[in-house]
């Protein structure tokens, strides 16, 4: 073994350990508030003439505040685990060496309450064209539409929850 390689071996942090984390995680985010926008989109076509249906986009400032929150507060959390080295100037070096990986809680942690609402949404769009049916012509509206999204969004939910775990699996190891 050469000098760099126990040098390398020695430090507590590693250039982008698991790099493909943080992008699955910020792809998880983003698809968990595509599904969550569906839900809202979906719901208004539902209750589209129903003046006294509930409002589809509520809740959805909420989902958005929440993830945001916990992006925050894990980039906050980063900066005080990995304080900055300043007799480093290079911000990307800096970054790229300290556990980037770890960066990936906040937007998985941030897909799990729109991923819920997008459930939620979805299962209540389809409970309200099952109880409308018997006045619509056949196949207008399929329910099952509104249960196959939910069921979407439960595999992302479910795909999050996997990934959190296995995250704190991978952060307790040394």
């Amino acid at each position: 073994m050469g000098p760099n390689l126990l040098l390398f071996q020695a430090t507590p942090s590693a250039p982008l350990e698991s790099p493909w984390l943080l992008l699955v995680s910020i792809a998880m985010f983003a698809m968990s508030f595509f599904l969550l926008h569906q839900a809202v989109g979906f719901q208004q076509w539902v209750t589209g003439k129903d003046e006294s249906a509930p409002n589809p986009r509520a809740g959805v400032s909420l989902a958005w505040a929440i993830s945001l929150v916990m992006i925050v507060g894990s980039v906050a959390y980063w900066f005080v685990r990995h304080p900055p080295n300043p007799e480093e100037p290079n911000l990307f070096l800096w970054i790229i060496t300290n556990r980037p990986s770890e960066l990936a809680a906040g937007p998985l942690l941030g897909t799990m309450v729109p991923s819920m609402m997008s459930i939620f949404k979805f299962a209540t769009a389809g409970l309200i064209m099952r109880g409308n049916a018997q006045e619509l012509p056949p196949l207008a509206r399929s329910p099952a539409a509104a249960l196959a999204a939910a069921l979407v969004s439960l595999i992302s939910l479910a795909g999050s929850i996997a990934t959190l775990v296995m995250f704190f699996v991978w952060i307790r190891s040394p």
